[in-house]
């Protein structure tokens, strides 16, 4: 029975509660530069060695391919299935750390930031997935 690593995550879209729609409009926040304390902190949270290309995968659009030996950061030190896998974790932290932002604006009644209102919607998060957070 083969052993599921919590370091690499493997999970589809699917399991975070993340569809096509989400994806793109999360991408648009992080591009924005306005959350980038907080997607530094996602980034680190997914993986440590791999922060900084998750933070260019995105915010430069590019694929596993352009950064597998990038210039300026090296050698990166994963594979490509590996890559991507802890990059939709890394999305999903993002979205949790987004939505907790939100609550709280909500919660305090403090309007929330007009991007973040008119992009959020909430995902029913997979049972496995509320007890593993827990």
């Amino acid at each position: 029975m083969k052993k599921k690593s919590k370091a690499n995550p493997r999970h589809p879209w699917e399991f975070y509660g993340l569809d096509k729609m989400r994806q793109k409009e999360l991408t648009a926040l992080m591009e924005s530069g306005k959350y980038v304390s907080m997607l530094r902190s996602a980034a680190n949270m997914a993986n440590k060695q791999i922060a900084a290309y998750l933070i260019k995968s995105v915010t430069e659009k590019r694929s596993y391919d352009r950064l597998e030996f990038d210039n300026e950061l090296g050698r990166i030190p994963c594979g490509r299935t590996d890559f991507y896998g802890i990059r939709r974790y890394f999305y999903h932290l993002f979205d949790l750390k987004l939505k907790k932002i939100i609550y709280l604006q909500s919660y305090n009644h403090r309007p929330a930031d007009h991007v973040a209102r008119a992009s959020f919607h909430i995902h029913q998060e997979p049972v496995e997935n509320r007890r593993r957070l827990a």
